[in-house]
């Protein structure tokens, strides 16, 4: 890597763990509340993103847990009344995973308490320090798509 990848690589991490310290006191208040486990949250996110469901092939992947893991992870999110399991309709044999109602409610109130948390940073940026960051977000964001 170039000195001048190092040092953009040094910046972002910085960032993201920032990002992510800040971000952690709503996930760590929300799951103690709720009474789920950082592997569950991370499901309740993923699976925000894709309302549609995913199948257990597509979430073991986006987990990059075992397909083993997966399901008694499943499991025990569909007893809490987190997840519900939906057929497809063109494939009965496919079986979509999605989120409950309690489920996308709670990753409702994980997005905003993170949005407080961060609020107070992002609403000191100034137009052209917006766009810059977004310029920056939208370019890193472009280049890890074309690496997929």
């Amino acid at each position: 890597m170039s000195m001048r990848g190092k040092k953009v690589l040094q910046k972002f991490d910085q960032v993201f763990l920032s990002t992510l310290n800040k971000s952690r006191k709503a996930f760590n208040e929300i799951s103690r509340e709720a009474g789920i486990t950082g592997p569950q949250m991370k499901v309740l996110i993923a699976l925000h993103h894709r309302p549609e469901g995913v199948t257990m092939r597509e979430l073991s992947d986006l987990q990059m847990l075992s397909h083993g893991a997966t399901t008694g992870l499943v499991d025990r999110m569909i007893n809490m009344d987190l997840l519900e399991r939906q057929r497809s309709e063109e494939d009965r044999r496919v079986v979509y995973v999605c989120l409950s109602k309690k489920g996308e409610a709670i990753f409702t109130e994980i997005t905003k308490r993170r949005e407080a948390e961060l609020a107070p940073i992002l609403d000191e940026l100034d137009t052209e320090e917006e766009k810059t960051v977004l310029k920056a977000l939208t370019i890193l964001e472009k280049r890890f798509k074309d690496l997929a």
